[in-house]
């Protein structure tokens, strides 16, 4: 697989005031919906993201545990196809997990052009020949052998290969001297390594989970208390702004490079339909993502944006977001077991273009559409009510 660009959301440092701050001067304030803004930067913090922060540390340390207990049973006789369903199970509940953890793109996740967030998860960079480059280079060193930091060859995005690559050959091109004699080891012998890298893969992401976490509570040092301690309402609004800012997650990232591109529905598909830019092609994980990404955006909204809207005279968009939302989610979840390929190879385009939320023609381009109503508001009356900016790559984007 070839790499492809990957356009982040760059989160501003959070700015952090003296608690005697007067603010009463400044014009901009005055300006401002009055709102407890620090206990909305709370409710995200506490409510959010660090109950889903310590979930996410709990399903890696579950997933090393079935990974470690997988490998032992290949060296005991077990048959990889047969025993590999727990892994790619509890692979599956902690990228759900993390989906939701994707709709926060900011803080830890955003620092130092977003390296932590690479480690742990590089969709859409993942480059199959280099991860089985690397699984060779650990059979031939095993010693000394130390995972690589480069894109592509760790993480989430990883793991799902190895787990559900079905013939267990190199991706590479047949002369690539890097992977040479792989393909003529037995099968066992390709399951056993493998399963040798995926331990170390598991470990690692025990450690990047762990430092996502450590890096959001860690004290005084730590985002959550960058978020929350006490400030100006221009402060505090900066800092709003930061989280309004990864909700466009929704927009850039869900809506156009989940759904969008794959269906043919974005200018960035040069061809009817792009298949080959599916998030999960082998896993077929691909519209649970969408949906558990939608959940991560509904509890982000429903910790205090909903009542800033109200605060600030949007109790109509408050409302009427709260339903598109909810809609959005069960449109998603009705799909999340379906096969977005599936969608993709038997899409009737004349009837995909036809589609509205009302007039749901095609499920999987209602749910698009479903999803571009709320991203829509977002980057309307939501920034306009709040007087919030708009992230630069959705400005003026209304496709």
């Amino acid at each position: 697989m070839m790499k492809k660009n990957w356009t982040l959301l760059l989160a501003l440092p959070f700015t952090v005031a003296g608690c005697g701050e007067n603010s009463s001067n400044s014009p901009a304030v005055e300006q401002l919906p009055a709102f407890d803004r620090l206990g909305l930067l709370k409710d995200i913090s506490e409510g959010v993201i660090q109950p889903r922060y310590a979930s996410f540390v709990e399903r890696t340390q579950a997933l090393k545990t079935v990974t470690d207990s997988f490998c032992q049973n290949l060296t005991t006789g077990s048959a990889w196809a047969t025993a590999v369903t727990p892994v790619q199970n509890e692979w599956k509940e902690t990228m759900a997990l993390w989906q939701e953890v994707e709709a926060f793109q900011f803080g830890p996740l955003t620092d130092q052009e977003s390296i932590l967030r690479y480690d742990i998860y590089t969709w859409p960079v993942l480059n199959a020949c280099a991860v089985d480059r690397q699984v060779n280079a650990m059979a031939q060193n095993a010693a000394t052998y130390s995972l690589s930091t480069d894109d592509g060859t760790k993480s989430l995005s990883a793991i799902e290969y190895l787990l559900y690559d079905d013939d267990s050959l190199h991706a590479c091109k047949a002369d690539d001297t890097q992977v040479q004699g792989w393909n003529d080891r037995t099968e066992a012998a390709r399951h056993e390594l493998r399963c040798g890298y995926l331990k170390l893969l598991a470990t690692d992401l025990v450690t990047q989970a762990e430092t996502l976490q450590n890096k959001w509570n860690d004290g005084s040092q730590g985002y959550h208390y960058q978020l929350i301690a006490e400030a100006g309402d221009t402060d505090l609004q900066t800092r709003i702004n930061v989280i309004s800012d990864s909700l466009f997650f929704l927009d850039a990232t869900l809506k156009d490079k989940k759904l969008g591109i794959p269906l043919g529905i974005h200018s960035s598909c040069r061809t009817d339909v792009c298949p080959e830019s599916i998030e999960h092609p082998l896993s077929q994980q691909s519209l649970a993502a969408v949906q558990h990404n939608l959940i991560g955006f509904k509890a982000a909204f429903e910790a205090g944006f909903d009542d800033y809207l109200k605060a600030a005279g949007g109790e109509a968009l408050a409302t009427q977001m709260q339903t598109d939302i909810d809609e959005a989610v069960a449109s998603a979840e009705s799909l999340a077991d379906e096969s977005l390929l599936d969608f993709i190879n038997n899409l009737d385009q004349a009837a995909c273009a036809a589609t509205t939320t009302d007039d749901r023609k095609v499920a999987i381009c209602a749910l698009y559409q479903d999803v571009k109503v709320i991203t829509d508001e977002l980057k309307t009356e939501f920034v306009e009510i709040l007087k919030l900016s708009t992230p630069a790559q959705s400005s003026g984007d209304n496709d």
